[in-house]
Formats: structure tokens, C-alpha cells, sequence
């Protein structure tokens, strides 16, 4: 089964690697994409070779879109997805899911309420450290654990890799804990 996906929002870093995921996956085709920015929105939709679309109302109002990968700032993520959840749409977003609980709560109910599928990045699940530990812990291979860290850091600030966006406290809501400790 061929599953139709809406690229929602090409605000985050991740935006491209996602993207090139569902792209390159021979069973999802990206039939839209919405951006809060439409000159940026065009240019990535030329990109994909999929539709532009400036009103997300009519984007989920089509037909070609099971689902919607949210990848916008994080200060309009509870309105995108309760639309697209009360449009029937399933919902991959990154994090940060939204600035509070109560928003979160919202969005959660929504998609209850909707029977859509959800999920929110987990990127830390597919680390190979981290996997190898949980493997270690499971198997009990390392004795019983009373206290355990992990670091999770990058250098996109240094490197110039995250984008001017990132630094909005307006549209992300904060700074490194907001991300890195989602």
C-alpha cells in the first residue's frame, strides 16, 4: 500500500534527512508540502517534485494525503497537528512535541480522540550506544545498575550547522534542553 505523505513545515534541521527518508522509501510518495514561509516552501517543493500548497486548511482537505510529517517550528506544532488529526491524517513530527503540558495534552487527546497513528521522533532509540546498553542491561550482562548517563551533544553552534531559525526562542521556545533534552 502506497502511503501519501504531506512534508508539514521545512523549519527544522532535520527537515531534509526526513524528507530523503520517506523520498527514497518505495512505499510512501510525498504529494504536498506545506511551509509557513512559502518561498521557502516553493523551493523544497521544487526539491521533491511534489505540489506547493500555502493553506494548510486545503492541504488537508485533499484526497492524495494519509499523513503529515511535521517538521515546522515548534510553536505552531499543536495547531498543525490537531488539524491533522480531526482531518483523519496520521502524524509523524519531530520534538519538541510543544512548549507545555497542557498543549501536549491537547495534541495527545486530539489524536485519541481521531483513532489517526502517531509518533514522535525517538532518535535516541536507534543509537547504536544506546541500544548496546539497553541490550547490556536486559541480558544483565553488566550487573545491576544504580545509576547510568549518557551524554547527547552536537556542535551545530560551533560548526554553523543549525540553522539562524534555531536560535528563535519564539518559534523553538528555548535552547539546548529544549532540543537535546526532548
Amino acid at each position: 500500500m502506497m502511503i501519501n505523505v504531506a512534508l508539514v513545515g521545512t523549519w527544522h534541521v532535520h527537515f531534509s534527512g526526513y524528507a530523503n527518508a520517506i523520498a527514497n522509501n518505495n512505499d510512501c510518495h510525498i504529494s504536498v508540502l506545506w511551509d509557513a514561509e512559502e518561498e521557502r516552501g516553493k523551493k523544497y517543493a521544487d526539491e521533491y517534485k511534489c505540489d506547493f500548497e500555502p493553506n494548510y486548511d486545503k492541504l488537508l482537505a485533499r484526497a492524495d494525503v494519509d499523513a503529515v510529517m511535521v517538521c515546522s517550528a515548534t510553536n505552531l506544532h499543536k495547531e498543525l497537528m490537531i488539524k491533522a488529526a480531526n482531518a483523519g491524517k496520521h502524524i509523524f513530527t519531530e520534538k519538541v512535541l510543544c512548549f507545555n503540558e497542557k498543549d501536549a495534552f491537547e495534541v495527545a487527546e486530539a489524536v485519541k480522540k481521531s483513532g489517526v497513528k502517531f509518533c514522535i521522533s525517538y532518535p535516541w532509540r536507534s543509537r547504536s550506544d544506546f541500544q548496546w546498553v539497553k541490550k547490556a542491561l536486559d541480558e544483565k550482562l553488566i550487573g545491576e545498575v544504580n545509576y547510568l548517563r549518557m551524554r547527547n551533544a552536537h556542535n551545530g553552534t560551533v560548526a554553523g550547522w543549525l540553522p539562524q531559525t534555531f536560535y528563535d526562542e519564539k518559534a523553538c521556545g528555548g535552547g539546548a534542553m529544549m532540543d537535546l533534552g526532548a
